[in-house]
């Protein structure tokens, strides 16, 4: 049995876009991703990769991340197709997010956060890190 399974690190290009189909929010985004090898320029490419999120980890992600913050997205690869206006096939690939998560700088104080939206439609709580010097948004009801 193969698993499709897709891990992204990167930074938004924009703020999230949120949508609603049948009163479920849906968050569609972009994350830019460096590449590990040089140029031709000497610099590092990167690769833009589109990204949707379903239901409360739409929500997490509307919520705490804007353009330009740093994301760990994890979920799976998704390819389709559609017929254009003049009757030719598009293609379309992007990331289906199952679990998002903070990465890199959570602040002033320079510490890293590692805080994931819960996966689970029963589960009202995200992960919280094991240190106290980080400033962490937490749900209150």
């Amino acid at each position: 049995m193969s698993y499709n399974r897709v891990i992204l690190m990167g930074n938004l290009t924009r703020d999230p876009e949120m949508s609603y189909s049948k009163d479920m929010p849906i968050a569609k985004f972009t994350v830019a991703c460096s590449r590990k090898y040089k140029n031709k320029d000497g610099g590092y490419g990167a690769d833009y990769i589109r990204c949707v999120a379903f239901q409360k980890t739409a929500e997490f992600i509307e919520k705490y991340f804007k353009k330009g913050s740093p994301i760990l997205v994890e979920g799976s690869w998704q390819t389709d197709s559609y017929k254009d206006k003049k009757g030719e096939t598009i293609y379309t690939n992007e990331c289906n997010v199952a679990a998002a998560s903070f990465a890199g700088k959570s602040g002033s104080n320079g510490s890293s956060a590692d805080t994931s939206v819960p996966t689970s439609q029963d589960d009202d709580f995200i992960s919280a890190p094991n240190t106290n010097d980080v400033d962490i948004p937490f749900f209150s009801n």
